[in-house]
């Protein structure tokens, strides 16, 4: 329930199958339309997989209907109280930067939105403690909605003036996939090449970004961790 990466959806599944669970999709499509109530009262399940993020305004109030065990898969709204599964981003953000240093590359950038908030932080944390550990200092980028330049390419434009500016070669992480090609799109307004001059790397690895960027995209990839009290495995459950 919810919107999430394609990755993140894969490992649900394989999941789901190794345990004998029957997993529903269709909720999120029914409330787009408006048809959510009647689903509920006709659908019967042993458990909710929910992704409650603040893109997802209307979903807290939909599972305060629900009398079934609720597992929350984001930290948007701490005080629902459900047990939580989250990714550990600053360790998405060092394992980026620890990549880029193992390639030789000394001049690191970090570059995000600020509307991506807590989850960008928490990798540009990471990504700042392993070019730290190393004797380098990252520069970060910052497009701030609210006072930068808006549409996305005036956006790739104005970070493409910054790039230009900096002694090459550099090593780029963008906050997740779909930034990341931003700076591919940067780079190659520039001038710049990928990967000798500028290398990028994102965070999920979402093989519908990453294989479809302008240039193949390196991605970190997030594990889960356990978060809250644990949960059990409800074997044949529908979720």
């Amino acid at each position: 329930m919810g919107f999430m990466s394609s990755q993140r959806q894969t490992g649900m599944v394989h999941y789901a199958r190794e345990a004998g669970w029957i997993l529903d999709s269709s909720l999120p499509l029914y409330h787009a339309v408006g048809e959510e109530l009647d689903y509920l009262d006709t659908a019967q399940y042993d458990g909710v997989l929910a992704l409650c993020s603040r893109a997802s305004p209307w979903l807290p109030d939909l599972l305060r209907r629900f009398t079934i065990p609720v597992v929350d898969m984001w930290a948007d709204y701490p005080e629902e109280h459900y047990p939580r599964v989250l990714l550990d981003h600053v360790a998405a953000g060092r394992a980026a930067g620890e990549h880029l240093l193992a390639r030789g590359f000394r001049n690191l950038v970090f570059y995000s939105h600020t509307i991506e908030q807590k989850a960008a932080a928490a990798r540009q944390q990471g990504f700042r403690l392993a070019a730290e550990a190393a004797g380098a200092r990252p520069t970060e980028i910052i497009w701030d909605h609210k006072v930068g330049p808006t549409g996305r390419a005036a956006r790739v434009k104005w970070l493409s003036a910054s790039l230009a500016k900096m002694e090459l070669p550099l090593g780029v992480m963008g906050s997740n996939d779909q930034i990341a090609c931003e700076v591919l799109e940067a780079a190659e307004l520039a001038g710049l090449a990928v990967p000798s001059q500028v290398a990028v790397i994102g965070v999920d690895n979402d093989p519908l970004v990453s294989e479809l960027a302008l240039v193949p995209l390196t991605s970190a990839a997030i594990r889960s961790r356990r978060r809250s009290r644990p949960f059990a495995r409800r074997p044949r459950g529908r979720y």
